[in-house]
């Protein structure tokens, strides 16, 4: 008897410990990797977890979503998971596109009533037959039922298609010819949304759309002439650079992430560069001419540096080698001083200098050598997450000023005279005593 009653104890405690574990298991936490996993599946275009994003965001303070998402070209489809109740399936949105990239998703409570909307930003690569970017805003996107989940506005911030339109005799390269249907910005406010820019192939529109409680869309209420154009120039790249008698023509990219350039003369002749320059302008996130066109500067990925070369001797040198956790680099900025070239641009690498920031300062003489000098000074930036870099503009958060000394900004509060500093560069010359 004493037996039969150890056996039915043992398997009482074995009962309740199975019945406790049931109840922990749907709170125990899980990881974005297995979210990764749990996703893959669903993304047959997609064959590694790489290729998936998983971001964590809050609906509330007591409810938390693991977001998963394809960062590789997919149908785009977004899986809501909440990080507590792993047992739960996930909440699915289908954005019933064709093939995209999420490039970033975002919660802002647009319409105002205390319950987010979901920003999501979608990327359309074609290669060079159609480039385009979409904003997509998702109503109540945590909610169980489907059919409480509803796209309440969308909107193409870039469309832009391109086709070859004749070939460069000297190296064969295509010039594209391009045609823009939308390069707009949007700006999120209570209740509405304001695009603008170049809007269905009309330069200097604004578009706004206000929230309909009724209807529960966006609905466009205003399309009217924006009387400065300085609202799309803020926004668009400069597709030339002067330097004497030669410019720096920004060209198609073939690489996501990359600014290609040619050199061509003032003519529009395309000059001949030697292959490995010419290679690594194929992806150059800076380049630059000399005012005068002797120098080109250039970022060379492949060798992870800041090159110079000269054009009369066809000289390749290294300004600053060993780029391995840049986070940005800036434009340059020229001057002349007693008949030496200088030119000057800003590092950003927090994870190796001290103040995050590092300025360089190079000169060039006569004779085409180089001189090169940093300086570890805290200067101001800006990060931009989706695009994944910081910068900060030549000629306005940073420059030469006439004396020839280095002007940087150090903070940005308006005050221009607390936001700058001054790195003397000039030793100011005194009399001597008699």
């Amino acid at each position: 008897m004493k037996k039969y009653g150890y056996y039915f104890c043992y398997g009482l405690i074995l009962f309740i410990v199975f019945l406790a574990q049931s109840c922990i298991e749907p709170n125990t936490p899980f990881k974005p990797e297995e979210v990764k996993r749990r996703v893959l599946d669903s993304f047959p275009e997609l064959r590694d977890t790489v290729d998936i994003n998983v971001v964590a965001l809050s609906e509330n303070a007591d409810n938390q979503w693991f977001v998963a998402y394809n960062k590789g070209q997919a149908f785009p489809n977004i899986f809501l998971y909440h990080t507590l109740k792993k047992q739960n399936p996930p909440i699915k949105i289908s954005l019933n596109r064709p093939l995209a990239t999420i490039e970033y998703i975002e919660l802002v409570d647009i319409t105002y009533d205390g319950i987010y909307e979901m920003l999501i930003y979608l990327y359309y690569d074609y290669e060079t037959s159609f480039q385009g970017k979409e904003t997509v805003v998702i109503k109540s996107p945590f909610d169980t039922l489907a059919r409480n989940r509803k796209e309440v506005f969308n909107f193409n911030t870039e469309q832009i298609w391109q086709q070859i339109d004749t070939f460069v005799d000297t190296m064969g390269l295509p010039i594209y010819k391009k045609r823009i249907g939308n390069e707009a910005t949007l700006s999120f406010y209570e209740n509405y949304i304001v695009a603008s820019g170049i809007i269905q192939q009309r330069p200097h529109r604004r578009q706004t759309f206000r929230w309909n409680a009724d209807s529960l869309i966006f609905v466009l209420k205003n399309d009217e002439i924006l009387h400065e154009a300085s609202e799309e120039q803020t926004h668009s790249h400069s597709q030339s650079r002067l330097g004497g008698q030669k410019k720096l023509m920004q060209v198609v990219a073939h690489e996501r992430n990359c600014n290609s350039f040619v050199v061509e003369t003032t003519q529009g002749n395309v000059i001949d560069l030697p292959p490995t320059v010419r290679e690594a302008l194929l992806c150059a996130n800076v380049a630059a001419i000399s005012p005068q066109g002797e120098y080109l500067i250039y970022a060379d990925k492949k060798t992870k540096s800041i090159r110079y070369y000269h054009f009369g001797d066809n000289k390749i040198e290294d300004i600053l080698p060993n780029l391995n956790s840049l986070e940005g680099i800036s434009e340059m900025v020229w001057t002349y001083q007693n008949q030496q070239l200088k030119f000057a641009f800003v590092v950003i690498n927090p994870e190796e200098y001290l103040l995050n920031t590092r300025i360089y300062v190079a000169e060039i003489d006569k004779k085409g050598r180089l001189k090169t000098q940093f300086f570890d000074k805290k200067v101001w930036y800006e990060c931009f997450p989706r695009e994944g870099y910081c910068s900060l503009t030549e000629n306005v958060d940073f420059k030469f000023n006439t004396a020839g000394n280095f002007v940087y900004r150090t903070q940005k509060t308006g005050d221009d005279n607390a936001d700058f500093a001054v790195l003397e560069l000039i030793t100011k010359k005194t009399k001597p005593q008699k």
